[in-house]
């Protein structure tokens, strides 16, 4: 196959690979612990898998479960966050066309967006709903740490639609 005939995500993904030397060997799906678990795991689990001896703890260690849980409630009355988590768990079309247009902005970086039991991420980035913003903003503006430290600490972390103009 050529990279010109192949489909644009499989170009993208080929592109990001071209400077590693890679060697695949065949694995049994049971003899890779943890990618056997997760491909098990539903996004409506809620029990430990029994038969399974791994588990994952936490995803997010910056912030404490109480953010956590203000951010999962807040992002499930978000219109914007509530499309996308339904976008990433059915999908994402084949076209920007048929994307709604209030996840448009997110079309560049789909491939990096995942959901993790009601909380949408970027890559490593908690996806902040319009309505906590400003309060994750002043939390990481607290520390006083200066300038730089202080723009950098968020974008370590969280993400969200225009941050860069919201003095982050």
């Amino acid at each position: 196959m050529h990279l010109t005939s192949a489909p644009p995500r499989l170009q993208r993904m080929l592109l990001r690979l071209q400077p590693y030397s890679l060697t695949i060997k065949y694995r049994q799906g049971a003899d890779m612990e943890i990618a056997d678990a997760l491909s098990r795991l539903s996004p409506q689990e809620t029990e430990p898998i029994s038969v399974m001896d791994i588990q994952i703890h936490e995803i997010c260690t910056q912030f404490s479960s109480g953010i956590l849980q203000e951010i999962r409630v807040a992002s499930a009355t978000d219109p914007e966050l509530k499309e996308l988590n339904y976008v990433v768990y059915n999908g994402w079309p084949t076209n920007i066309k048929q994307v709604p247009k209030i996840l448009k902005p997110y079309w560049t970086f789909r491939d990096e967006i995942t959901t993790e039991d009601g909380i949408a991420m970027k890559g490593q980035h908690i996806i902040i709903p319009h309505s906590m913003q400003s309060m994750i903003l002043t939390k990481l503006h607290a520390g006083h740490q200066g300038s730089e430290k202080t723009k950098l600490r968020p974008r370590t972390s969280v993400y969200w639609r225009g941050m860069n103009s919201d003095n982050v």
